[in-house]
Formats: structure tokens, C-alpha cells, sequence
């Protein structure tokens, strides 16, 4: 199962990413969510991916580094 996500996570950044923006830096921010972290892509291309975002009461904490990332967002 752990490949699965793997694969999963890969080809989904491969997306955010795309071909000419491989050069710029991708940006991952772990958020702690209590139970887990919660974290935050931003692709070179300012496409945003947000994996695990915790309980409802969490969202405070998720905006806190969305608006640090300069992030409205979230893509995916």
C-alpha cells in the first residue's frame, strides 16, 4: 500500500510541477495537525496541493502557512 501512495504522490507532483518550471524550487510545508502533519505543496508554477488537513478545528493552523506561503488557494 505504501507504494501505491508513493506512486500516487509522485505523479501528482509531477503534475504540479510541469516541464519548464523543473528548475525553480518546490516548496513543502509540514503543518501540525495533531494527530498527524498535514502538508502543503507549492509547485514552482504556484499550483498548491494540500494532503491531510486535519480536523475541522485545524483550519487556523493551515492558514497560518498558507498566508506565510503566500498561498489563497488550494489547487488539489
Amino acid at each position: 500500500m505504501a507504494g501505491i501512495g508513493r506512486t500516487l504522490t509522485l505523479v501528482v507532483l509531477a503534475i504540479l510541477v510541469g516541464g519548464e518550471a523543473w528548475s525553480q524550487q518546490l516548496r513543502i510545508y509540514h503543518i501540525d495537525v495533531d494527530q498527524g502533519d498535514s502538508t502543503l505543496f507549492v509547485a514552482p508554477g504556484g499550483n498548491t496541493l494540500l494532503v491531510d488537513s486535519g480536523r475541522n478545528s485545524h483550519g487556523p493552523r493551515i492558514q497560518r502557512v498558507m498566508t506565510s506561503a503566500n498561498v489563497t488557494d488550494i489547487d488539489f
